[in-house]
């Protein structure tokens, strides 16, 4: 009886092994809900080509924070802070091996120069902007960011050495485009497959340690880029 019970405990973990390696399998389909919809989402391998163009479209959203910056040691600081970003989303992406997506990619259909491109990254992040900061009142600002408001401002003020009364919209201002980055770097989908395997117990199949240290690092470079950024908008 021993011999049997391990035996089908034993074919159990197989099946669960084989299981789990057929949903990591590159063109097996995830499903995700999102308020009540279901979407089969495909998950295509990384490439080269598609990080690439991604770049090329995210680049666009960024210029929008940078257009009114001039030529300055402060503008080559954040856009040098900004490709040791890239750096690192590189490498999540490729530990994912998930295919680069482009954020909101149905709005650049049709427009093939940089100018329309631009002016669509443009009215994106305008957009965002306005309805999650600079539409709402100062009550509603200090409800939507209160929770993390405080310890940042603190932080800001004793380690950044901003004033006190600017520390609170500063703060306001990082977490909104924090908020607003990691949109558009890693869109619903790849954040929802980034977000299970981060969260994934690792075992004897499956180890997330280096996903997880790109992870961290990235939230540290993003601390930064979004600080930098949040002073000029």
């Amino acid at each position: 009886m021993y011999y049997k019970n391990e035996y089908f405990a034993l074919r159990q973990k197989a099946i669960e092994t084989l299981n789990r390696l057929r949903n990591n399998e590159k063109s097996n389909s995830v499903v995700y809900e999102n308020k009540n919809i279901t979407r089969q989402l495909s998950i295509e391998p990384y490439s080269e080509s598609a990080f690439k163009e991604k770049t090329n479209y995210d680049a666009a959203y960024f210029n929008t924070f940078l257009k009114n910056l001039e030529e300055s040691k402060e503008k080559d600081e954040i856009i040098n802070e900004i490709s040791e970003l890239y750096s690192l989303v590189k490498e999540i992406y490729k530990e994912l091996d998930i295919k680069p997506q482009v954020y909101s990619s149905s709005s650049f259909i049709g427009k093939t120069t940089k100018d329309s491109i631009e002016e669509t990254a443009r009215r994106i992040i305008n957009n965002y902007l306005d309805r999650n900061y600079y539409s709402l009142t100062f009550e509603e600002r200090d409800r939507r960011y209160k929770d993390k408001v405080v310890d940042l401002a603190t932080r800001l003020v004793t380690e950044e050495k901003v004033e006190i009364d600017a520390s609170v919209q500063l703060a306001q201002k990082k977490i909104l485009i924090e908020n607003c980055i990691s949109k558009f770097i890693f869109p619903l989908h790849v954040k929802g497959r980034l977000d299970e395997v981060l969260h994934e117990e690792a075992d004897e199949f499956f180890d997330n340690t280096k996903i997880k240290d790109l992870y961290e690092k990235f939230e540290q470079k993003l601390d930064r880029v979004s600080l930098l950024l949040a002073t000029i908008v």
